[in-house]
């Protein structure tokens, strides 16, 4: 079968700043089997969930669990106390004790779980399953339950030990721990055990990975037994063969296909991988994440560490068999290794993993090893970048403790050399950086005046261009992305893995970035709690968040209060609007808004504007109509207005900014889709939810076609959705009328996607009145969801409800290219805009002169005639004397540059007359002869020197001028005469 991988997420240094006891000190509803027998059989595994404790096994059992007798006479109250055996002198060496516990929610509630244990004398404790801490009893490589405890324990089992688990072990519904106590001779007198499970969002730990996944492993084709010697670094393995993980066979998502001994219905049970690596720094703990299909058993430096779906306890041997893997290793499953002390050094990991049994039909094998060290002063929340104008920028994050703030900059990032300081006291820091110049790479660290806490080779930034410059500029949008779970983590790992070394300018969430969690009830998002575990915590280890400026969007969970699930739309004193600074005084291009609510920035030659559906602003007296606008939110605190009304703040804002705007691209983020058949209609205008869409499609798309907008993103619909270029479309989607602009609603009707000569890119130019705008909803940042039995939206062609997925703009010069890249890696959906391309142009030049001809779009692809090349700039040589032209395509035969070249000689031409009718090319000096008749039509260019030399006549026509910065000088004194 071919596997949907699913991704886990350690996001490191973090705190513990909310908790849930799941298990508490001395809690009841334990089974415990306390006879001295083996809990095991050849089918059933004790420590399992499907185990179902029966014949010997007691239940109700409250912790502390102890000896009869051990506290004087009898069993004391409060206790439980459990058989130690007939003998006196020949005590049972292991009692074993398992407890349910249920999980409202999916594993990605809780990061970390602390784990509390008391025991006497050694302990092994595991969650469904899976081992998660081992004391005491750690160096016996096969443990079973005639199996010691290493030692006595010295404080009799009454001192609290603690370790970290990580929380993705547990799952929605029940969930159960397991605990085998071994004490350290049959002749101890006392035994004790008591436990207690902590959940945190957070945990304060920090973190480096010393094996990443996917990395390249040494790995044996079945066909012997290799015992024990080749876990070790002695094990000559260099003639093994390597490849990159994922390694295995039989789904078809490997990227290095490994043996089973070449007969596929007699396999081979056992595959082997080794892995050496080296560290600089001791941890003390690991943390492994590994997928196996189907049983593993995990070695470091020749002692095992893991097993998972292998028969517990007992050596394993080279054709024992696994149980089934019921994910088909499809999941990552992960283990924490405490009190091991990984010191620095060079180290060995030695995997082998079994199969179920001969006729298997896959096998999968990945890894990743994890080192942890407790830290006392980190980074919880960041670093992120807000307000990135060309000579500023600001640079926000938060720590466990209060600190003042500093941050350090500079070009090279072994020298950072200067500093910025916020003297105040606090764990939320903002620091503005300014005085930088445009265009330029910096990088930066981020502390105290004490302390640097982060200064990695991903915490960089490139300023913008000056506003209106042409430069490529790298656009990430999606919108509906705050689950906190690992299908929202593959979109973004997808994306960052399709856009390489590419640095992304501009990261434009399109709303709803923080869904509501278990426990939250009844807010339904948009807290802190949701944005530091939804948003934050997924992605401020990764290089966009450290080095992209956020634009973001309001969307309707944005507004969700804490106190009931109705929507505030009064009031955006919201967390939202506290975690993000926007540009509301128009300091990076636009007009001032004065509210984070909605506001307009600039990048390059592009105009961004980002506005807020949902926000009511003051009714202006008399103006309310509640015929006209019957909403269904009606303020208690009296009429309000939405963005589509008459007078309202935001629309009047909306038309100043746009009336204002020079740049040559612009682009408008809202959340409330205009065309959509997702889970959100927008022509339901009886459903509450949705009734608003319709009316700002009326009333507000005339205002974009009116200023010539290019491109409106839009979240809300958790599906995939892109128009063509439209204009006119206000009504539902059964009006929709897919002829050609002014009879349809079809500005141009190719698909945009620029790869024939019927799919050529969406043209605009000046001259045109017939502006028309793509629309894109692309609220695929989690999930996928369609309500609507009218799927898909007329006006839609391209859609996609299957897959989640993500958006990359590239804009440069007057070329727009745009990607919908899909959670499997493909690129699902694309079009490409072009403004003003196709020219004609007449040039000349004087000869020896240096020609350079470039084509009039900026991101290619070209095609040029007389040998060019594909490049987008050519430099012929044309033959003086003549007019020569030159043709550059798109190799499709949608867009075609024509340059007409005109070489004047050195020497004295013999024309009776001469008309200047072509453009001049600056910067020049020039120098034209003639022995008649100069007529001079065109503009001399800024920058250009001309002097023409006519026998009789200079004759200046309609059309002519010389620019400011330009020289021309005429003569009537002959040819030669200078």
């Amino acid at each position: 079968m071919m596997k949907k991988l699913l991704y886990l997420l350690l996001i490191l240094p973090i705190i513990g700043y909310t908790q849930v006891t799941l298990i508490s000190e001395g809690s009841s509803g334990w089974s415990y089997l306390d006879d001295g027998s083996n809990p095991n059989n050849p089918n059933v595994v004790w420590n399992k969930a499907y185990f179902v404790p029966g014949g010997n096994w007691k239940t109700n059992g409250k912790a502390p669990f102890i000896y009869n007798g051990q506290l004087g006479p009898g069993c004391p109250a409060g206790y439980t106390c459990i058989d130690f055996g007939p003998e006196q002198n020949n005590r049972y060496i292991t009692s074993y004790y398992r407890k349910t516990f249920d999980i409202p929610e999916t594993s990605t509630l809780y990061q970390y779980l602390e784990l509390k244990l008391k025991r006497d004398d050694g302990a092994i404790v595991y969650i469904n399953g899976q081992e998660v801490y081992k004391t005491n009893i750690g160096e016996n490589h096969y443990i079973g339950y005639r199996t010691l405890a290493d030692s006595s324990s010295s404080d009799n089992g009454y001192v609290w030990r603690k370790n970290l688990i990580d929380g993705h072990i547990l799952k929605s519904g029940s969930n159960t721990i397991t605990v085998e106590l071994h004490q350290s001779s049959i002749g101890s007198l006392d035994l004790y055990f008591d436990l207690e499970l902590i959940a945190h969002k957070a945990v304060a730990v920090s973190h480096r990975t010393i094996v990443p996944s996917f990395d390249n492993w040494k790995y044996f084709e079945p066909d012997t037994d290799l015992d024990t010697l080749w876990r070790y670094n002695s094990f000559d393995d260099s003639a093994w063969p390597e490849g990159n993980a994922e390694l295995g066979y039989g789904d078809g998502d490997e990227t290095t296909i490994v043996g089973y001994g070449g007969n596929p219905s007699a396999k081979k049970m056992t595959n082997y991988f080794r892995k050496a690596f080296s560290t600089t720094a001791q941890y003390d703990t690991l943390k492994i994440r590994t997928k196996r299909d189907d049983g593993i058993i995990i070695h470091l430096d020749g002692k095992e560490v893991f097993r998972d779906h292998m028969k517990l306890p007992g050596k394993i041997s080279y054709s024992d068999t696994a149980f089934v893997a019921d994910d088909d290793g499809e999941e990552w499953i992960s283990t924490m290794i405490s009190g091991l002390k990984l010191p620095p050094g060079n180290h060995l990991l030695a995997v082998e993993v079994h199969q179920q049994s001969p006729g298997s039909s896959d096998l999968s094998f990945n890894f990743e090893l994890i080192g942890l060290n407790e830290e006392s002063s980190f980074i919880d929340r960041g670093p992120y970048l807000m307000k990135g104008s060309p000579t500023s920028i600001q640079i926000r994050w938060q720590t466990n403790n209060m600190t003042n703030s500093q941050v350090k900059i500079g070009t090279n990032p072994l020298s950072l050399t200067t500093a910025y300081n916020n003297g105040t006291i606090s764990k939320d820091h903002i620091v503005n950086v300014s005085g930088l110049q445009p265009s330029t790479k910096y990088f930066y660290s981020v502390g105290n005046s004490e302390k640097i806490l982060q200064a990695t080779s991903d915490n960089y930034f490139i300023t913008p261009p000056v506003n209106g410059e042409i430069e490529r500029v790298n656009i990430l949008t999606m919108g509906d992305f705050g689950n906190g779970d690992q299908f929202q983590r593959k979109v973004m790992e997808t994306f960052e893995t399709y856009i390489q070394d590419k640095y992304i300018h501009v990261f434009l969430p399109l709303g709803d970035m923080a869904y509501k969690e278990s426990g939250d009830t009844p807010s339904d998002g948009g807290t802190l709690s949701n944005f530091q575990n939804n948003f934050f915590q997924m992605y401020q280890n990764d290089r966009i968040m450290k080095q992209t400026p956020i634009y973001p969007n309001a969307g309707n969970h944005e507004y969700y209060n804490y106190q009931n699930t109705n929507i505030d739309l009064t009031n955006f004193n919201r967390p939202y609007a506290a975690l993000f600074n926007m540009p509301t005084a128009g300091e990076e291009g636009g007009v001032a808004s004065g509210t984070e609510r909605y506001y307009s920035f600039n990048k390059a030659n592009i105009h961004f504007v980002v506005l807020d559906p949902y926000g009511w602003d003051e009714y202006p007296e008399g103006e309310y109509n509640d015929t006209l606008y019957p909403p269904p939110h009606i303020s208690t605190g009296g009429r309000h207005a939405y963005i589509w009304e008459n007078n309202n703040i935001q629309k009047n804002w909306l038309i100043s900014d746009l009336s204002a705007n020079t740049q040559q691209w612009t682009i408008i983020s809202i959340h409330a889709p205009i065309y959509s058949k997702g889970n959100h209609d927008t022509d339901d205008a009886d459903n509450e939810k949705d009734w608003n869409l319709r009316l700002i499609r009326q009333h507000l798309l005339p205002i974009f076609e009116q200023y010539d907008v290019d491109l409106v993103l839009s979240g809300h619909s958790h599906v995939y959705e892109r128009s063509k270029l439209l204009r006119g479309h206000y009504g539902t989607s059964d009006t929709y009328n897919s002829a050609l602009y002014p009879s349809g609603n079809v500005v141009n009707n190719s698909s945009g996607k620029h790869t024939s000569n019927l799919d050529c890119p969406y043209m605009k130019s000046k001259e045109s009145t017939n502006h028309g705008i793509v629309y894109a909803v692309v609220g695929t940042g989690a999930e996928t969801d369609i309500g609507s039995p009218e799927w898909p939206h007329s006006a839609m062609p391209y859609h996609n409800k299957d897959f989640t997925g993500s958006m990359l703009i590239e804009i440069e010069g007057n070329q727009m290219n745009v990607r919908w890249i899909a959670d499997d890696g493909q690129v699902k959906d694309n079009f490409s805009m072009m403004k003003d391309a196709g020219v004609i142009k007449n040039l000349i030049i004087q000869e020896n002169d240096l020609l350079t001809l470039q084509a009039s779009w900026s991101l290619g692809p070209y095609s040029w005639s007389g040998g060019g090349g594909i490049n987008r700039e050519f430099s012929p040589t044309p033959p003086p004397g003549l007019v020569t032209s030159y043709t550059v395509t798109d190799g499709y035969g949608c867009i075609t540059d024509t340059y007409n070249i005109r070489v004047i000689p050195v020497n004295c031409l013999s024309e009776t007359s001469y008309s200047v009718d072509y453009e001049i090319l600056p910067p020049s000096v020039l120098k034209y002869e003639t022995g008649a008749t100069i007529q001079a039509n065109k503009s001399i260019k800024p920058g250009t020197n001309i002097k023409f030399d006519a026998g009789h006549s200079i004759s200046l026509e309609p059309g002519f001028s010389a620019e400011g910065g330009s020289v021309f000088r005429a003569y009537i004194d002959g040819c030669g005469n200078d």
